[in-house]
């Protein structure tokens, strides 16, 4: 019976409760009557234990949990990977939503935190009443979420502390339902017959557990994909309204066992607890709920621990949370669990392909979007050939919304999906209520999802030189409204993709690859010849996005072999920006000279363009915000082996003395730097480096080593008249030049 001496130690310690509270009521064991309900007491307690063990056994693993057809998927143990998801003491309004739906990236978190903060955070032991009361009714809690935001793993990590003695310790009994299995039942039954079918090991009538309704905790999953109707009005209710009440032993519908259980007339007294989509919250409008909670997903910090809990190697875990994070495309869905497992799985085939986890990670947001997708599609329980074609009849929607800058649909906009308001379309959707019209409106779980569909369905739509007149034109919009899904167009027109397209969407044209190409081609080569102007620098920009999302490395090196300067100057550049620069720039035969002055750099943009420095002969990064942890990457790429820049400019950086003390450490193992300019054009401004003459010890060292250093510019800093002479004093008899005024 035990399988471990932990198992026993529990086993004892509850049993020895039992005996306790049996003395306590100064019962006499001779008596007959008090042996036998002595017996019976340790008859539930033995049963209770079976019970406990293959609930933690069946919980242990993540997955999702499905007792009648045993699809538990084991990856790992539920109680060293699950990270803690946040779960709002109330639903949002709809203005909250549509805010979160617009929003990316790190204001998406922000929003997040006050929504948060606005209807406070429950933990998971609060979702039902602490204690148990004889005489108090039933408790029903409903657990709200959106497709893959961990409804199913929270219920599994309570049910594995539960009979792990954690949690919920006033509950005899949790017996767990997942109305996917309850599909199966077409029968008349009762709940003792459910019970006996789901749970085996129950081996002896149910009748003692009835008797404290309290005590029992019944878990109903996935409300959603309940294909019978609930319906809670009584006066409509199968049973008669006289009779109304029902017992465990009673034949009825699998839908009516629900419903009374939940209003109360089936165990008066035991607790309820309900997940659903929040679509299907509407159907509970009339039943007897005490507390209604939406599990909201994981805030920043959660999904950094959720990748640390991953990875065994911790800086390996942060390189990819920083990277995600400069991504605002990719970093804006990882509130959502399934999202991040999709982001884990496609991260462990990267290191499986092998790629070295010190090696910079590159993940396309066109992948990794289509991978969600294809998880969406698969947790749907549609036929693949129906949920295809519902989810082009979506995307012919969600590209009209975008057209007209429109993330709210109204049900009309829904009747020609069959059926209206399925599984699968919620999979992708919210539902919210519009107060102010007194109607249901729906919207996709981010407008990026919402981006990523109109373009899966055009892409498969749309093919040859249709395909390339379609970029084109969305090419040539003048908002902004398109830019996302022009980017998931091209992203799915690569070869990278084709196979994975072929498995989930059907046979697609392979010839629309090469035409996609050739057109990526001839536009960045045409704006090559005029990148001083910034609205070709624009247009680069956007290109590179589009070569980005293609992947097709061979295309990246012919495109840009006519190039030796690239120019961006006094163009802002994002992170995410920094990133697709470095991954693109890389393939480039030759850097004469890399220009990005006046680009707003910090040193997060510096950290993504860490790999693609060492390439330039000459580095102009004058104007920006490095500041002294910027300088911190900037000195990394100097020390590199492969470093070949000659000419480094970093005038008005917001550089201090500090800042000096790195880079002649660097320089000492630095082949390449001939040139250094680390001036002012202007003192009084902002971003001015102010080196003083703390400096001056350490810049006599640099000129004193053997560097390849030959002159440093330091005008406009301010140095002293004592510490200019001092910098001056050896000049001529030295290899070094230092410029001071």
């Amino acid at each position: 019976m035990f399988n471990t001496f932990a198992e026993m130690q529990i086993c004892s310690r509850e049993l020895n409760e039992i005996l306790s509270e049996v003395r306590e009521k100064g019962c006499d064991f001779r008596t007959e009557s008090v042996r036998n309900e002595m017996n019976q007491e340790v008859e539930i307690f033995v049963q209770g234990f079976k019970h406990k063990k293959y609930m933690r056994e069946k919980n242990k693993r993540m997955g999702a949990l499905d007792i009648r057809r045993n699809e538990c998927h084991r990856a790992c143990l539920l109680a060293k990977c699950y990270t803690t998801i946040v779960i709002a003491a109330s639903p949002r309004e709809r203005e909250e939503v549509e805010c979160e739906v617009k929003a990316r990236g790190r204001i998406r978190a922000e929003i997040l935190r006050k929504c948060i903060n606005k209807h406070k955070a429950f933990e998971i032991h609060q979702l039902l009443p602490s204690t148990c009361c004889k005489t108090r009714q039933t408790w029903t809690t409903v657990v709200i979420g959106a497709a893959g935001i961990g409804k199913t793993t929270l219920i599994q990590k309570m049910l594995l502390d539960w009979a792990s003695g954690e949690m919920y310790k006033q509950f005899a009994f949790v017996f767990y339902f997942n109305f996917s299995s309850l599909n199966l039942t077409n029968d008349r039954t009762t709940l003792s017959n459910l019970i006996m079918d789901s749970y085996p090991h129950f081996d002896y009538q149910l009748e003692r557990l009835w008797q404290e309704p309290s005590k029992l905790l019944f878990v109903f999953d996935d409300f959603y994909r309940f294909e019978n109707k609930v319906d809670f009005d009584d006066a409509k209710s199968s049973i008669d309204q006289q009779s109304r009440y029902i017992d465990p032993e009673c034949y009825c519908e699998v839908s009516e066992i629900v419903r009374c259980l939940i209003q109360g007339n089936l165990l008066t007294g035991c607790s309820v607890l309900i997940t659903t989509r929040p679509w299907k919250l509407e159907l509970l409008s009339k039943a007897k709920i005490d507390q209604t909670v939406e599990i909201v997903g994981f805030e920043p910090d959660q999904f950094k621990q959720y990748f640390r809990q991953c990875y065994g190697d911790i800086q390996f875990a942060r390189d990819v949370t920083e990277y995600i994070e400069q991504n605002e495309t990719l970093y804006t869905l990882c509130y959502n669990p399934l999202y991040c497992s999709v982001l884990n799985s496609l991260l462990a085939l990267h290191l499986t392909q092998g790629s070295d986890r010190g090696s910079r990670f590159r993940m396309t947001s066109t992948r990794v979007f289509l991978a969600y997708v294809t998880s969406l599609l698969e947790r749907s329980g549609c036929d693949r050939v129906i949920a295809v074609k519902q989810l082009l009849q979506l995307g012919e929607m969600a590209y009209t919304g975008i057209c007209n800058r429109n993330i709210i649909f109204h049900s009309e906009q829904l009747n020609h999906q069959e059926p209206v308001l399925s599984n699968f379309i919620t999979a992708f959707m919210l539902e919210i209520r519009d107060d102010n019209r007194g109607c249901l409106v729906y919207t996709f779980t981010h407008s990026i999802l919402q981006d990523f569909i109109a373009a899966l369905t055009n892409r498969q739509r749309t093919a040859g030189n249709e395909l390339v007149r379609l970029i084109s034109e969305w090419n040539m919009c003048t908002d902004d409204r398109l830019k996302i899904c022009l980017r998931f167009l091209v992203g799915l027109s690569s070869r990278n993709l084709t196979d994975q397209l072929d498995r989930q969407m059907g046979e697609i044209n392979t010839e629309t690859e090469l035409r996609v190409s050739d057109w990526l081609n001839e536009n960045v080569k045409s704006l090559l010849p005029n990148m001083e102007d910034g609205k070709t620098q624009s247009c680069l920009l956007k290109m590179f996005y589009y070569l980005f999302e293609f992947g097709d490395t061979e295309l990246m090196a012919a495109a840009l072999k006519p190039l030796k300067t690239i120019t961006f100057r006094q163009f802002p550049l994002k992170c995410s920006d920094c990133v697709v620069l470095s991954t693109v720039l890389m393939y480039m035969e030759r850097m004469e000279e890399l220009n990005l002055a006046a680009c707003c750099i910090e040193a997060d943009e510096i950290h993504q363009l860490e790999l693609l420095l060492p390439k330039c002969k000459v580095l102009r990064l004058n104007d920006n915000k490095l500041g002294d942890s910027g300088l911190k990457w900037m000195s990394a790429v100097l020390k590199r082996s492969d470093c070949k820049i000659q000419k480094l400019e970093l005038k008005s950086n917001g550089l201090t003395d500090d800042s000096v003390a790195m880079l002649v450490f660097s320089l000492s193992a630095n082949c390449s730097l001939a040139q250094l300019d680390l001036s002012n054009d202007n003192l009084d401004s902002e971003q001015a480096n102010r080196l003083t003459d703390k400096s001056v010890p350490a810049l006599k060292r640099l000129m004193q080593s053997r560097t390849y250093l030959k002159e440093i510019r330091l005008r406009g800093n301010q140095f002293s008249e004592e510490g200019r002479k001092a910098l001056n004093s050896d000049n001529e008899s030295l290899h070094l030049t230092v410029i001071t005024e």
